[in-house]
């Protein structure tokens, strides 16, 4: 699909336009393999943007499994320290916005177990209650991205 395409040339740009114009973010390939699949496997170093754009707009890391190793996505975090992460930073923000995961719990705690990201944590939290104290009419900002989780609104 153009998004594969995109994850496997570690394009940040085009991901983020095709998922933008609804391109679906966890589609499979003849493989199973999801774009954030392809994207992990054609992680070199720190290049992780397209990571990170896939998980930001809610692609699934524990429960797609690929034809090729029969792993998920979230399975492949002993690639790098980088996409570890990538995924522990996803699963903070998800924590503090109270968005549920699906995540098997050992990988949850195998991951928080690095402990590196304390400040991110403490920086998300900071920042929703900023969130829940800025107003847009009678509405406050948290609950405008809770009921919409888009900025666009669309």
């Amino acid at each position: 699909t153009p998004l594969h395409y995109a994850a496997r040339n570690k394009s940040e740009s085009l991901s983020r336009k095709l998922l933008d114009r609804g391109a679906i973010v966890d589609i499979q390939n003849s493989k199973r393999q999801t774009p954030l699949h392809v994207a992990i496997n054609c992680l070199r170093f720190i290049e992780g943007n397209c990571v990170r754009v896939l998980l930001d707009y809610g692609a699934t890391m524990d429960d797609i499994k690929d034809y090729c190793k029969g792993k998920t996505p979230v399975e492949y975090r002993e690639k790098s320290v980088y996409l570890q992460f990538l995924f522990l930073e996803t699963i903070i923000k998800s924590c503090c916005a109270n968005l549920e995961l699906n995540l098997n719990s050992k990988v949850v705690s195998d991951l928080k177990s690095y402990g590196e990201l304390v400040h991110f944590e403490t920086k998300c939290l900071t920042e929703l209650k900023h969130m829940k104290k800025k107003k847009i009419g009678s509405s406050n900002l948290y609950d405008v991205f809770s009921k919409y989780r888009d900025p666009k609104f669309s």
